[in-house]
């Protein structure tokens, strides 16, 4: 075609005109042979007519082969359509290229320009400069481990000589058009930006259109920096964990970011229940983690702390007063009312309540539910869950009395974690055992077990995972057992020795009964 309706002749196609016109209202093509006859006779242009029969072939073939497809399908046997196989849409969030770790400028230097994947481990805003020669860069990581540690956990000298990242770093950090994942962990210095710094960063973030994945854990972002995450756009997947530089202010700055699917505050001390309870309100969010919010784990840093530490530190500690500290029945409350909440995690919290779970009931796209360590240890509220959840972790006082309502009201359970439930006898232990559902089974430190429990793991033989650590009536002679009678059991955790486990595997039948 050219401007307007008017037809260009030397690409008209007559021969799919007059094909549909046959098929579709019984309209006869004329002679083609004729009709370039007639056209050498009157002298007409030759080479334009070979194009148009070229064209003309290649519209045929097409025009038939469009005609055998719908009447193949048309023949197709009905019954035996939905079993022709569909290959899935792979999602390219989650086709992350493998990682390179360097730890110097001239490891960095000695990247190829096609990297795609890199982990830098305690650089400083030299050597992140160096890295803007990649281009293709899809996933950075940058980590500075000595201030990665909390609560309890091992600490990790810092270097002599810390060459701590800084904020000086972020316009080379944003710099990378490609990038689709950015985590920062530990660099506690990066996070806290001037007010020129702080709009560059917000500009960065906008010119950044495929990051999906933003991480800034074990570090203090000011509520002002996260009031500017939802510049990016296409953000996903959030992890603000171990991160006490911001409270409510920015806690309510996250319900601007209306993509989110998975966000973690988990360990973020300062953050309240009254906090808390809007998040709900996430329009996307199918993935929440507000673990460990206990006033335990604190974030550590490895590093003498500055002053400006010291006074980040001091206003996050007054806001985790332990008075409605983490998430607690207004929490769970909301969260019963999340359109598209799959997995939550609250486990160590101090005021989740078997009435606030009860609430929560109320979310029945819930399929992952966490609250390992929960002090309420009454049953009442798993009778209230959706029916359909898949994944539930518990543990300390639950009893008898858990397990048969787990094993009454949840009929698509896959994977229970009962570790450390010292009230839980052979009699619970064997009800959820005994689950057709059940695939993966964590019964790790169970005291109030013996070793006739063993029968009932026995009998379980829809199991394909089990963990049996630290429960000290198993020997080399159950596990054994265990891995040649359960047919689908393809990964035991176990106390028992290695070699122990191979000698008792290499006898003879006969002496193992």
């Amino acid at each position: 075609m050219t401007n307007g309706d008017e037809r260009d002749p030397l690409h008209d196609d007559p021969v799919l005109e007059w094909s549909l016109h046959e098929r579709l209202g019984g309209e006869r093509p004329p002679d083609l042979l004729a009709g370039v006859q007639a056209r050498l006779r009157a002298g007409g242009p030759v080479r334009p007519v070979a194009a148009r029969a070229a064209n003309a072939w290649l519209a045929a073939a097409v025009v038939l082969f469009g005609l055998g497809v719908v009447f193949g399908v048309a023949l197709w046997p009905e019954g035996s359509r939905g079993e022709v196989p569909i290959a899935p849409v792979q999602d390219p969030s989650t086709a992350e290229p493998k990682l390179v770790t360097v730890f110097t400028l001239a490891e960095i230097e000695a990247l190829p320009l096609t990297t795609r994947g890199v982990e830098a481990q305690m650089v400083d805003d030299a050597e992140i400069r160096a890295l803007t020669r990649l281009r293709d860069l899809e996933v950075l990581v940058v980590r500075e481990p000595y201030n990665e540690t909390f609560g309890m956990g091992l600490k990790m000298t810092a270097p002599a000589a810390p060459r701590p990242l800084t904020a000086a770093a972020w316009p080379h950090l944003l710099s990378f058009k490609k990038l689709r994942r950015l985590e920062l962990s530990g660099t506690v210095r990066a996070g806290q930006l001037d007010k020129a710094q702080l709009a560059g960063f917000a500009e960065g973030l906008e010119s950044l259109p495929l990051l999906e994945s933003l991480t800034l854990r074990c570090m203090d972002t000011s509520d002002e920096l996260v009031a500017v995450l939802a510049k990016a756009r296409s953000l996903r997947r959030l992890d603000l964990s171990f991160n006490h530089g911001f409270v409510d202010e920015g806690a309510a700055a996250l319900l601007a970011c209306r993509t989110l699917r998975s966000l973690s505050l988990r360990g973020c001390q300062q953050l309240q229940d009254r906090v808390l309870a809007p998040l709900a309100a996430l329009p996307e969010l199918e993935e929440l983690d507000l673990s460990l919010i206990d006033g335990i784990n604190w974030r550590n840093n490895g590093a003498v702390m500055s002053d400006d530490d010291r006074a980040i530190f001091e206003r996050a500690r007054r806001f985790a007063d332990k008075i409605g500290m983490g998430p607690g029945e207004a929490t769970l409350h909301a969260l019963g009312a999340a359109p598209k909440l799959r997995v939550l995690d609250v486990s160590s919290s101090h005021y989740v309540t078997a009435a606030g779970l009860r609430e929560l009931g109320a979310c029945r796209t819930l399929r992952e539910l966490n609250v390992f360590g929960v002090r309420d240890h009454s049953p009442d509220w798993v009778a209230a869950m959706p029916p359909e959840l898949e994944r539930l972790e518990v543990c300390c006082e639950h009893t008898d009395d858990f397990c048969a309502a787990v094993a009454e009201h949840l009929k698509h359970l896959r994977h229970l974690t009962i570790a450390a439930c010292y009230q839980i006898t052979d009699r619970g232990l064997a009800a959820v055992a005994a689950m057709p559902s059940l695939r993966v089974l964590d019964m790790r430190q169970m005291r109030g077990l013996t070793v006739a429990c063993i029968d009932s793991l026995l009998a379980a033989k829809q199991l394909e995972e089990l963990d049996v650590r630290h429960c000290d009536f198993v020997t080399a002679k159950h596990v054994a057992r265990l891995k040649r009678l359960l047919p689908k059991l393809r990964k035991i955790e176990t106390s028992v020795e290695a070699a122990a486990i191979e000698q008792e595997e290499k006898l003879p039948e006969p002496t193992k009964r």
